[in-house]
């Protein structure tokens, strides 16, 4: 079973090309360039140029020929990039030049400033984006239910992309995972140091639809994303690692809808299903091995699942289906040696939305779980496993008066603030706003207004003290209480 196909898998790592020494294949594909244009350029003359070193997951070096098959190996090499006479030449080589040729050439962008700068005279790898350009705000205190009305926009951040869908915290609080819409998937790890840094970028090799980080017990951070096709990965990102994890996905699989990694790090959960429902539908959740990349266990829900959470303490399963219901399932994992098992059984089952659950989030202490819905309304629920159901209190159902859909939810870290945002695509006066809520009366603190697209995803830093939101207006917006 492949995930892919062709497009492979990538992984770049993007340094300061002041940091590295040129590679010798630059001047090989100039070379390359020169003869087919009849021109003598040099690397000085070429005008705007760049170059990056990569992983690629094959011998096509990312760039698979028609009619071509490739070793499927991890294959060494680097992108030059040369723009000439209003095109940029994509050139791939291996290190050593063996294998050197065009992989593309495309339209170069148009400076639109009234005076462009002038052109650096060591050139950069493509893509880069200093993070000294996006310094995080001032913020003076953790967001809190008690001064949530407080809450304002704090600034942008400026990301390398168009159409940002989903973003996650890094759970040190330095870098943000921001991913795009792009066919390639792009997942840019953008650091929030203030220093002369720039973006790290993983390739998925499709849309990426799903994305959840999480922090092992000795600080590493790792990712996990899935993809339009059904490709899911688990990779370490912090200090970036060259392991990545492929799961066993079918070829024909399912969008991934939602992602979740457990807190031990050895399970991935992915909630798969088509909205339209059918005989289609995968209907399913899928748990994975995260060391080995295979199947552990396929749960079936009898309806498409659009949503899926594991909570903090690693015990429970939060399901969400197209019909509102919203499943809780006993988790239980087993590791014996090198074999791994896990086990899971619902115990628990709530129906109030009635209609596709969108995004499931468990609080920091594991005791509470809130739920958006395509029908606008998102949900609080007091968790009461095992407990007589008379003694459970009442969900609260949070419902902004509009008919905007709840895409994304998020609960502070000291779980007092409940924020919640989405949108509608299609509707004419859709607020695509922002708004928090207090997670123990269910009363609406704030409502932030400034995106002008479809809301798909937030996250609170690890401080509390930033809310980060990703919006289909291309922006990624910092929200907090002013320093």
């Amino acid at each position: 079973m492949l995930k892919y196909g062709m497009l492979g898998l990538l992984l770049l790592l993007a340094l300061p090309a002041a940091a590295q020494d040129t590679p010798a294949a630059a001047q090989a594909a100039l070379d390359s360039l020169n003869q087919q244009l009849g021109t003598a350029l040099t690397l000085d003359t070429v005008g705007e140029w760049n170059w990056s070193e990569e992983i690629f997951s094959d011998a096509s070096l990312g760039c698979p020929q028609p009619n071509t098959m490739y070793a499927q190996v991890i294959t060494r090499g680097y992108i030059f990039r040369f723009t000439y006479d209003g095109l940029t030449y994509d050139y791939r080589s291996t290190p050593d030049g063996a294998t050197l040729f065009l992989c593309r050439s495309y339209p170069a962008p148009v400076e639109t400033t009234p005076e462009a700068a002038a052109p650096e005279s060591t050139p950069r790898p493509a893509a880069m984006v200093s993070a000294a350009a996006n310094p995080l705000p001032a913020s003076a205190a953790p967001v809190t239910a008690a001064n949530a009305a407080q809450v304002e926009e704090l600034g942008e951040l400026t990301v390398p992309f168009d159409h940002t869908a989903l973003l996650a915290w890094s759970p040190g609080g330095d870098m943000m995972t921001i991913a795009g819409s792009d066919d390639d998937g792009s997942l840019w790890l953008l650091p929030l140091t203030g220093e002369e840094t720039i973006p790290q970028r993983i390739v998925l090799g499709q849309p990426v639809t799903a994305l959840a980080l999480a922090r092992s017990i000795n600080n590493l951070i790792f990712m996990a994303a899935g993809g339009l096709n059904g490709g899911v990965i688990f990779a370490q990102t912090e200090p970036m690692g060259l392991d990545l994890i492929q799961m066993d996905t079918a070829e024909d699989a399912q969008s991934i809808n939602s992602i979740a990694i457990s807190p031990d790090l050895l399970v991935v959960a992915t909630a798969v299903g088509s909205a339209s429902g059918g005989e289609a539908s995968d209907n399913a959740i899928y748990l994975w091995n995260t060391r080995t990349g295979g199947l552990l266990a396929r749960l079936e829900h009898g309806l498409p699942v659009g949503a899926v959470a594991i909570s903090p303490d690693g015990r429970l399963l939060a399901t969400g289906d197209r019909l509102g219901t919203v499943r809780l399932w006993q988790l239980t994992t087993t590791v014996t040696g090198e074999a791994l098992e896990v086990a899971a059984e619902v115990v628990q089952a709530y129906q109030v939305q009635t209609d596709l659950i969108r995004d499931l989030a468990f609080s920091p202490d594991s005791t509470r779980l809130a739920a958006g819905s395509l029908d606008g309304s998102a949900v609080i629920w007091t968790l009461n496993i095992g407990g007589a159901p008379m003694d459970a209190p009442a969900p609260l159902v949070l419902k902004s008066g509009t008919a905007d859909a709840v895409l994304a939810v998020a609960f502070s870290p000291d779980g007092s603030v409940l924020a919640t945002a989405g949108g509608d695509p299609n509707a004419v006066q859709a607020d695509n706003a922002l708004r928090l809520w207090d997670v123990l009366s269910g009363s609406l603190s704030a409502t932030l207004t400034g995106h002008t697209g479809t809301i798909g995803s937030l996250a609170f830093n690890p401080a509390g003290s930033l809310l980060a939101s990703a919006s289909d207006d291309g922006t990624v917006r910092l929200w907090g209480v002013p320093g």
